[in-house]
């Protein structure tokens, strides 16, 4: 049977599109990428084989999305948007057993990492996360303020007074409250098994961020950012490709901020430097060995500059 792979919340996620194409024809030459939008009108359609229109998943029927998929042959599924994680790892069983593989993490992973204030509860006794409160304390003079979900980048206040993080956690949902800490920012992009075995991952420096998403990034070579990375993952029960974010502050301490258990908008420099996310995952739906294909090493200072059809990438190897 062809593979048929279908990103949801496909919007104008074209680099994404492309690189699911590529590892999936690694292992189907004749895979297939679908998209999935509520907007009909989706930029990215231009760029895959067909489209399905999906209404947003608190109005949907999941035994007419079952019903959908199935009549469109979908094999598989990559979330791409927080929002939707939880659905589909709650409904896990149902898509396997109608044979449709979802690259998604354990439910409690997922909600450990969506909620900023759990996750730091639930890890900060073995793990360098970010103190996060629900209200300011004395611990800090300047102050990060979010949403306690979703994703991090909306709605953020970034190094304000305590009295402006107050004024401005009043304005939000469910505020939360971090100390503000100067430093130099990094993403790590990691695959683990379903078995939860590391394949190896790549660590990048987030050089220009607009919205919550690198613009330019560059890969470097950081073992300790890396060994953090992956021990929290494991820890954490992640599996399929996972994204970790970390500061690395003036005293050079690691604190991580946050775990996205998906592909993220820059993970595409790591897809070219090796690490064979979608390639991994859709071997792993045919009960291969991966393990074998780990990636024990990459380029230094390669640089990737998005836009938005596009991911130019150059290499300066040092």
């Amino acid at each position: 049977m062809t593979s048929r792979v279908l990103v949801s919340s496909v919007s104008a996620k074209v680099p994404m599109v492309r690189a699911v194409k590529k590892g999936f024809l690694k292992v189907d030459p004749k895979a297939e990428v679908w998209g999935a939008d509520c907007n009909p009108k989706s930029l990215a359609n231009d760029f895959i084989e067909g489209f399905i229109l999906m209404e947003p998943l608190d109005k949907l029927s999941l035994s007419d999305l079952i019903d959908t998929l199935v009549e469109n042959q979908i094999t598989h599924i990559i979330p791409s948007r927080d929002g939707e994680l939880l659905f589909y790892a709650k409904h896990i069983e149902l898509f396997v057993s109608n044979g449709i593989h979802v690259m998604i993490s354990p439910a409690k992973a997922i909600e450990s990492c969506l909620d900023k204030l759990r996750f730091f509860e639930d890890y900060q006794a073995n793990m360098s996360i970010i103190p996060t409160y629900p209200k300011p304390n004395e611990s800090s003079e300047r102050w990060v303020v979010k949403e306690r979900f979703g994703a991090a980048s909306k709605d953020i206040a970034i190094d304000v007074s305590t009295q402006s993080a107050i004024s401005h956690g009043a304005g939000l949902s469910e505020a939360i409250y971090q100390p503000f800490i100067d430093g130099l920012e990094y993403s790590v992009d990691l695959y683990l098994t379903k078995d939860g075995d590391s394949m190896g991952c790549v660590v990048r420096s987030r050089d220009h961020v607009i919205n919550g998403e690198s613009k330019i990034t560059t890969s470097r070579k950081r073992p300790d950012i890396a060994q953090l990375a992956i021990a929290l993952a494991k820890t954490i029960g992640l599996c399929g490709h996972v994204l970790v974010q970390i500061i690395e502050d003036i005293q050079g301490g690691l604190n991580v901020v946050e775990i996205n258990p998906r592909y993220g908008g820059a993970s595409g420099l790591s897809v070219a430097l090796g690490l064979d996310s979608f390639q991994w995952f859709a071997r792993e739906t045919l009960d291969e060995d991966i393990t074998s294909m780990c990636l024990s090493d990459y380029s230094s200072n390669t640089r990737m500059v998005k836009s938005e059809f596009k991911e130019t990438i150059t290499s300066h190897e040092s």
